[in-house]
């Protein structure tokens, strides 16, 4: 009983010991993915900008200045920003978020900082070039060619598509069934191309539609599954 007694005794005095005389809590900080310094509004001081990565890797935190933050996610994991110049002709600089994606389909999610609040100004699939006039081009895979893409950087600081009727395709092909050309699009026939001949794939929608130029240089349209289901040769990838 009285051994009892002297074990409380010590347990109830090595309870009563301040938390602060174990030693101080050591709270590790958050490591950044990136950071970097940028003049991003124009007003002359660098700010500091952070990209964080959270627990879900396509999910992401964007700090500048240690205080004004914004939270996204891409589809695919982060991996870096990149200070971008949209507009030359303005006072900002952008900052895109990046992703490679599931299957290299990359990604840029655009933000832009006025010194007091960071805004999006949009995302861009693939591979944008900027040519610093308010003008990117994006170039997006679309089966078998890649189509050139032109977005504008709006009054509200935001990038807009600006949509073609056609788009430069320029590939060439082997006819292994019979190819039927029409005049337009659902039209009427034109000429049927031979087994054996060659063609080349001028332009095209993004509505399925294809023009079509045949080795004795007739031109006309072709439906996107007639198409691929009567040659061969065409660059065709995921």
């Amino acid at each position: 009983m009285t051994r009892t007694i002297r074990l409380g005794v010590v347990l109830a005095a090595l309870c009563s010991v301040p938390l602060a005389a174990q030693g101080p809590v050591k709270i590790r900080p958050v490591k950044p993915l990136q950071s970097a310094r940028a003049d991003l509004n124009g007003d002359g001081k660098p700010e500091d900008i952070r990209l964080y990565r959270k627990k879900e890797p396509s999910e992401f935190d964007l700090v500048i200045n240690g205080k004004v933050r914004v939270g996204d996610r891409l589809d695919g994991e982060i991996d870096r920003f990149e200070i971008v110049d949209i507009d030359r002709s303005d006072r900002f600089r952008e900052v895109a978020v990046h992703t490679e994606g599931p299957s290299d389909d990359d990604q840029y999610l655009h933000f832009w900082y006025d010194g007091v609040r960071l805004q999006k100004s949009g995302l861009l699939q693939r591979w944008p070039k900027y040519l610093g006039n308010g003008i990117v081009l994006v170039e997006q895979w679309e089966g078998f060619w890649g189509s050139q893409n032109k977005y504008v950087l709006g009054k509200n600081h935001t990038l807009a598509e600006v949509p073609q009727e056609l788009y430069a395709v320029d590939c060439t092909a082997t006819v292994r069934r019979p190819l039927g050309l029409l005049q337009r699009r659902n039209g009427t026939p034109l000429a049927n191309l031979r087994v054996g001949s060659q063609i080349t794939v001028l332009l095209g929608d993004k509505k399925g539609w294809y023009l079509v130029q045949s080795e004795n240089d007739l031109v006309g349209w072709v439906k996107e599954e007639n198409l691929l289901a009567t040659v061969e040769g065409l660059p065709i990838a995921d």
